[in-house]
């Protein structure tokens, strides 16, 4: 059987509760690689109506945010034998 994906709101995945779903395929082979939901109406209003809470922050705040996580990033990278891209790739297994 293909999986099934969830979806994702403000961060968070959910199961939906549709039973129509549309394929995702491999565009180099046409292979089916999983099944993504078509969301309901309230679950796509729910989506909007969370967009619409995010709070908004100032340019000083993002910016400290991102130099945040560059510096993160940077560690990991640096402590990782193997490289980032191959760390994304086993975590996501």
């Amino acid at each position: 059987m293909t999986k099934r994906l969830k979806y994702c709101v403000n961060n968070e995945w959910r199961e939906s509760s549709t039973r129509k779903y549309m394929p995702v395929t491999n565009s180099s082979t046409g292979e089916v690689m999983a099944e993504a939901p078509c969301c309901t109406v309230e679950e796509v209003e729910s989506a909007v109506v969370k967009e619409e809470e995010i709070e908004e922050i100032t340019i000083e705040e993002a910016v400290e945010t991102i130099e945040e996580e560059t510096e993160e990033a940077e560690i990991i990278a640096d402590n990782c034998p193997f490289g980032i891209k191959n760390l994304n790739i086993i975590r996501n297994k």
